[in-house]
């Protein structure tokens, strides 16, 4: 089970994910990305001045998705 609070829902695919933005002990955020059944964790680094969204995201989940499909 995932504990959801200070998360953001996305439903992307068929498939429930959460996200939230965690500074790290560098100081610097990352966003974290992961599925509801835990097998899917994601972890990547943005730019502070571009606007995170779920659009954003989208596109990161449909990179990474992709890559492991052809892979």
């Amino acid at each position: 089970m995932i504990a959801t609070k200070g998360k953001r829902k996305l439903r992307f695919r068929d498939q429930d994910f959460y996200w939230w933005i965690k500074k790290e002990r560098d100081g610097n955020p990352r966003i974290h990305i992961i599925s509801a059944d835990k097998k899917v964790y994601l972890k990547k680094a943005f730019d502070k001045e571009i606007g995170i969204g779920t659009g954003y995201i989208e596109n990161i989940l449909k990179d990474y998705l992709e890559e492991r499909e052809e892979g």
